[in-house]
Order: C-alpha cells, then sequence, then structure tokens
C-alpha cells in the first residue's frame, strides 16, 4: 500500500512538472522559432517525405512526416492561451502532407486550419522550442551526429571501466543494426535513441546506488519515455537497461534474474501508461472529455488487427518488421558474430547442458519483449514497421549478450577448475 501510494505522488509531481515544462516552453516567442526554421526550407523542398538515405534500404528511410509535425507544433504562433497550447498541441493544417504544410507555413506564411494533437504529451517541445530558438532544423542534424557519437563512446567507455568488455560487441551491433546515421538526422527517431542510451549510461554510472532502487528507476524510464516520445519504438528504453540489470548482477541465479525482469517491467509499463492517463485526465479536467474520446479511439485503431484496407495477421506483423534487418551488411555482421562466437567455442573447448539453457532463460525472456509489444500495438507496428523495427534491438542485444554471458562463465569456470 505504501509503495502504491508514492507512485501515485510521483506520478502526480511528474504530471505537474510535465505541464510547468510545457507551459514555459510555450511562453518563449514563437516568431523567433519560425525565422530559424525558414533556414531549414531547402531540406524539405528537396527531401521527400519518405526520404531514403540509401536508395532501396527500408531501413535507410527518414520520417520527414513526422519531424514536420513536430516542427509545426514547435513553430505555432496562435492567439490562444499557453494552457491551452500545452494540452492540445496545435499547429496549422496546410496540406495533407505535414512536410508540404511546412513548407507553405514557411515560405508563404500560410496559416489555414488548425489542427490539435492532445493525445501525446510531447515533451520532446520542452527542448525543442528553446533549441530552435537559437539553432535550425540543419543545425539540429549536425549537431546530433556529434552529441549521438559522443554518448556511445561515453557508453562504450563506461562498460570498459566496469569490466563488461565482452559486452561492447554485442552494445555495437545493435546499435550499428537500427542504423544510427538515420536516426541521427531525424527528430522522431533520436527521442528513444537518447532516452535508452542515457537510462543504460545511468545504470553503468550509478548502479550501486540504483539496485535497490531499480523499480523507482525504470517506473521513471516508462514516465519520461511516456512523456517525451511519439510512439516510435518505445520499448527498446525498458529492454535495453533491462539487458544491461542482468549483465550487472550475473551471479543472481537465473530465477532470481527472471523475477527481477518481470517485476522491472511491471513499473515500467505502470510508468509509461500511467503518465500517458494523467495526460488524458489533465486534458478532460481543463478542456471536457474530447480529447479522452480521441485518444481512446486511436488506442482502438493502434491495438487492432485491422489496417484501412485488410485484416493484418500476426505473421505478417513479425516478417515486415523483421525483414528490415535482410540487408546485405546485416547478414554480413551477424555472420561476422557467429564467427566469432564458433572460434571461442572451439576455442574454449565448450559443451552445451541443461544448465546453459537456464542460465539463457532471462536473455530469451528479454527477446520476446518487441514481439508482446508487436501484438500489443499490431495496427501501429504493421504500418509504422519504417520504425517500429528498431524495438528488435532488444532482441538482438539480448540474444548476442546471452550467447556472450555462456561463453564467459564457461570460461571463467574452466579457469577455476584449473586453479
Amino acid at each position: 500500500m505504501k509503495n502504491f501510494l508514492k507512485i501515485l505522488l510521483i506520478l502526480f509531481i511528474s504530471t505537474i512538472v510535465g505541464f510547468l515544462l510545457l507551459l514555459i516552453a510555450y511562453a518563449l516567442p514563437a516568431g523567433r522559432i519560425e525565422k530559424n526554421l525558414e533556414k531549414s526550407l531547402t531540406i524539405f523542398e528537396k527531401e521527400e517525405t519518405y526520404e531514403r538515405d540509401i536508395y532501396n534500404y527500408d531501413n535507410t528511410q527518414l520520417d520527414n512526416f513526422t519531424d514536420a509535425i513536430m516542427l509545426e507544433n514547435a513553430s505555432y504562433i496562435g492567439d490562444q492561451s499557453i494552457v491551452d497550447k500545452a494540452i492540445n498541441v496545435y499547429k496549422y493544417n496546410n496540406h495533407s502532407d505535414p512536410r508540404e504544410s511546412l513548407i507553405l507555413q514557411l515560405k508563404n506564411k500560410e496559416h489555414k486550419t488548425l489542427s490539435p494533437y492532445s493525445r501525446y504529451w510531447h515533451g520532446y517541445l520542452v527542448l525543442l522550442k528553446p533549441f530552435l530558438l537559437f539553432f535550425s532544423y540543419n543545425d539540429f542534424r549536425y549537431i546530433n551526429i556529434i552529441a549521438g557519437s559522443l554518448l556511445v563512446a561515453f557508453i562504450i567507455y563506461m562498460m570498459q571501466k566496469k569490466k563488461l568488455d565482452s559486452y561492447i560487441l554485442p552494445y555495437l551491433i545493435s546499435i550499428l543494426l537500427i542504423n544510427p546515421s538515420t536516426i541521427f538526422r531525424s527528430l522522431q527517431y533520436s527521442t528513444i535513441f537518447y532516452l535508452f542510451n542515457i537510462s543504460v549510461l545511468l545504470l553503468l554510472l550509478f548502479d550501486d546506488k540504483l539496485k535497490k532502487r531499480y523499480i523507482y528507476y525504470f517506473l521513471f524510464v516508462g514516465i519520461l519515455t511516456s512523456y517525451f516520445d511519439f510512439l516510435t519504438y518505445p520499448a527498446a528504453t525498458l529492454g535495453m537497461p533491462l539487458i544491461l540489470c542482468i549483465i550487472l548482477n550475473s551471479d543472481l541465479k537465473w530465477l532470481e534474474k527472471i523475477k527481477m525482469i518481470i517485476k522491472n517491467s511491471f513499473f515500467w509499463g505502470v510508468g509509461y501508461a500511467g503518465m500517458w492517463i494523467c495526460k488524458f485526465i489533465l486534458g478532460t479536467c481543463l478542456f471536457g472529455t474530447e480529447i479522452l474520446k480521441s485518444s481512446m479511439n486511436q488506442i482502438k485503431i493502434r491495438t487492432s488487427f485491422e489496417t484501412q484496407y485488410e485484416s493484418i495477421t500476426i505473421k505478417e506483423i513479425f516478417k515486415r518488421n523483421i525483414l528490415k534487418y535482410n540487408t546485405k551488411i546485416s547478414l554480413i555482421i551477424f555472420a561476422l558474430f557467429l564467427a566469432y562466437i564458433i572460434y571461442k567455442i572451439i576455442k574454449y573447448k565448450i559443451k552445451f547442458n541443461k544448465k546453459m539453457l537456464l542460465d539463457l532463460l532471462p536473455y530469451l525472456l528479454i527477446c520476446l519483449i518487441p514481439f508482446a509489444w508487436y501484438v500489443a500495438l499490431s495496427n501501429h507496428s504493421y504500418i509504422h514497421n519504417s520504425f517500429t523495427y528498431r524495438t528488435l534491438i532488444i532482441t538482438i542485444f539480448a540474444g548476442l549478450s546471452g550467447i556472450i554471458y555462456i561463453l564467459e562463465k564457461n570460461r571463467r569456470s574452466k579457469n577455476e577448475r584449473k586453479k
């Protein structure tokens, strides 16, 4: 009961703080933001709505559709109160394609139909609006390459410092396979990339302090994911820290690890869903039930096994996401890792047994998280596979880390026997 009340208090405080931050963001001069965006007009004129970095490589597809929405939201001027703007998050609907709409807004100063987007928190505006006061969208892409690369490099450094060198390769392969070069050019894709990597980094930096507070750590990660994300590949903020948790607690027995996974996943879910529910409650209290009705309708659509044109199956959802990794480069990376594993097995003369399978179970359980997510958000995962495929970073990192764990454990036990 005490924990339950504490969680409710955390959600309440998070809602108030999140709302206040949005009010501050909307108090900033949007006219100056629009002027800075005009410097990036060429990008949206030259690039397609779903531009590809590399022709015929589906996993290099940008989402200028959603980036344009985010920029329209950030640059909206309007004469509504900042409370109204913070809850309903307006943009001008000048065209059915947001990229074209943004071009018309920036080039011809067209401000036509108002379009609210109230079902998300849009917490990214807390960072995006101040950024756009001083920088352009072009600057964002350039700075993002530097910041994202430094973050990955720092995580690798910390993994070395924590003597987790063996897990650096699985981490790097996982990052490479979700195509960071495309992520760094996209607002929409970057949010979760930073959230899961910063979450992993915090575990590496403060694991000793967080060990007894994992449930609150995952609760906060879930809250922040709900607040900042635009429903891209949010489960990554659960799966990636979970993997690191069981790596950092490798001395625990397999059953204890599974209990840890289930408990932490539950609290992440409470934070994620709870923060979203708090937005519905706040919006309903201030502006009536329309936000709730709209949100419930979208939830119904996104969790259905139907699209506008056809019925879909679980098999098709899995296939559309998995096949994004069906490129020569991805296959070469997997082949090289397999060769590395075979070399280790031969070198250490490893023989597989039932105990190894039990040791693998926690990793295998985490591997299933993306597939559970795809089933839960079936319609969304089917239609938006161009970015939901990145949820499989969890399966990749967990699978590769599990193999490394088995090899390392076997090697250590052999060395101990020799002594």
